[in-house]
């Protein structure tokens, strides 16, 4: 025998959260990276190979281990146009994002 219970709050609460999505997806992007394995060079959507000027900020998440493990080191680069990125390794399939 089954019984449903009744919606609390908490559980409509639950319900939504579910329903949530990510509202800017990360992108796969290349990454071309020097001797020191930082990132010297940025590769556009539109196939464009810039220059990474400047490396501005630079920080590492270790996240979930007990749902799915997340690994990632992410940079805050400015390119030799101007244009600043953020983008990320994934460090447990070594693959690179644009954020």
């Amino acid at each position: 025998m089954t019984t449903e219970l009744p919606l609390s709050n908490e559980n409509r609460h639950d319900d939504r959260i579910t329903r949530l999505r990510i509202l800017n997806p990360p992108l796969p992007t290349r990454i071309d990276l020097g001797q020191d394995g930082m990132p010297t060079y940025y590769h556009s959507k539109n196939g464009k190979h810039l220059r990474i000027s400047i490396i501005r900020e630079r920080w590492r998440i270790d996240d979930e281990w007990w749902r799915e493990e997340i690994s990632r080191d992410y940079f805050t680069l400015v390119l030799e146009n101007g244009m600043i990125v953020t983008v990320f390794q994934n460090l447990l399939s070594h693959k690179w994002y644009s954020q």
